[in-house]
């Protein structure tokens, strides 16, 4: 008898590879979200970084107005990058989130694949299972004959 072929094994292959890509692109969004929150931290170690400078402006003896409203005016500058990179950040991950759900649909759809190539795989053997047991009783039942006569 026949080898079993799956009739759908070429789009079981592309289920896969769609998958592949979309899991990639999961992988980059996670990458994207990262790079994000570390740019917030850069920004937030930035503003620390400026109040301090203003402390020790401050506590250095000659306090120079022009140089400390310098500081402040860049810590407000500061402030409004980090609310625009926590915007950021949100839509980097609305982004994974799409991604991810890309990919759990992906992998739905190649595993509802390889389930029908299991079940059609097991008719298959139960199917040969079934001639090869009709073929040893159809031998048995002929050796049977030629035995009684």
């Amino acid at each position: 008898m026949k080898k079993f072929k799956f009739r759908l094994e070429k789009v079981m292959d592309m289920r896969a590879e769609a998958e592949r890509q979309r899991q990639m692109a999961l992988a980059e969004a996670r990458m994207k979200v990262e790079a994000e929150e570390q740019r917030l931290q850069s920004l937030h170690e930035t503003v620390t970084s400026e109040k301090n400078a203003i402390e020790l402006l401050r506590t250095g003896g000659a306090i120079k107005p022009r140089e400390i409203n310098a500081h402040y005016q860049y810590i407000r500058r500061l402030k409004l990058d980090i609310d625009h990179q926590r915007q950021n950040i949100f839509k980097a991950k609305q982004e994974q989130e799409l991604r991810r759900q890309e990919l759990l649909e992906a992998a739905k759809e190649r595993k509802m694949l390889e389930n029908l190539k299991d079940r059609q795989r097991e008719a298959y053997m139960a199917e040969v299972n079934r001639k090869d047991q009709a073929l040893i009783d159809d031998v048995a039942v002929t050796r049977f004959g030629k035995e009684r006569t």
